[in-house]
């Protein structure tokens, strides 16, 4: 999820004229290049931000679109819209659910609603400490935040730094070092404000799951600009 433009978003299928069957081959090799792409090669390629969105695209033969940035402005907004939403929908989560993992993850939807307000909170870690450390994303919640409502109490806290440190001059400017490479202020801005909004998409699918009515849900138009996964869970 490193990369920070989602290619199968941001792409324009070759023209099918273009392509030809292998020998002996089915109808399902019509297939787009990027369908016959091997997943895991995509998976470990999205892992390296350096490698440029257009190489990656000529990489499985399709042409790159860029998608319209929003503004830091506009990404401040939405990362506190997407922070609100979180606490809303974490304090809904019953107590005797709060353990339940999806499928093959570690974490469970506890850790996950903490980890939604960790993310937010290294953008502004990273530029306070000179570099983002990966093993930020890896901290759980302390035993102390033991509900939903506690998480949704620390995630008031991270609300209000963020809104004083987005309120701080040139607080998205220059460059910013990460574990992963340098990435300028604002492309590191986006890449934690869609990350942290992928996380509330896998809360919302919890309490679908759980058979809980979402408390105001943020809309398609509420994340609009955002480029992450399509796949919930990807």
């Amino acid at each position: 999820m490193i990369l920070q433009v989602i290619l199968y978003d941001a792409v324009m299928p070759v023209d099918k004229s273009d392509q030809r069957p292998r020998t002996g081959g089915s109808p399902q090799d019509l297939r787009t290049p990027l369908d016959r792409v091997d997943r895991e090669l995509l998976r470990h390629l999205e892992r390296d931000a350096r490698i440029t969105n257009n190489a990656l695209a000529e990489l499985v033969g399709v042409r790159y679109r860029a998608p319209k940035k929003l503004t830091p402005v506009q990404l401040a907004e939405r990362m506190d819209l997407v922070l609100a939403a979180t606490q809303r929908a974490i304090r809904q989560l019953p107590r005797e659910h709060l353990g339940m993992k999806y499928p093959g993850r570690d974490r469970t939807v506890h850790q996950l609603g903490f980890h939604v307000f960790r993310v937010a909170a290294s953008y502004a870690d990273t530029r306070e400490m000179g570099s983002l450390d990966g093993a930020w994303f890896e901290e759980n919640a302390p035993a102390a935040m033991a509900d939903g409502d506690a998480v949704a109490r620390y995630g008031e806290t991270v609300r209000a730094r963020l809104r004083a440190f987005f309120a701080r001059p040139g607080w998205c400017d220059g460059e910013v070092s990460t574990y992963y490479g340098p990435q300028s202020a604002p492309e590191f801005m986006e890449r934690t404000t869609w990350h942290s909004a992928q996380h509330l998409r896998q809360i919302y699918w919890f309490l679908d799951e759980m058979g809980v009515e979402k408390d105001a849900p943020l809309t398609d138009a509420d994340l609009d600009g955002l480029p992450f996964p399509k796949e919930v869970w990807s």
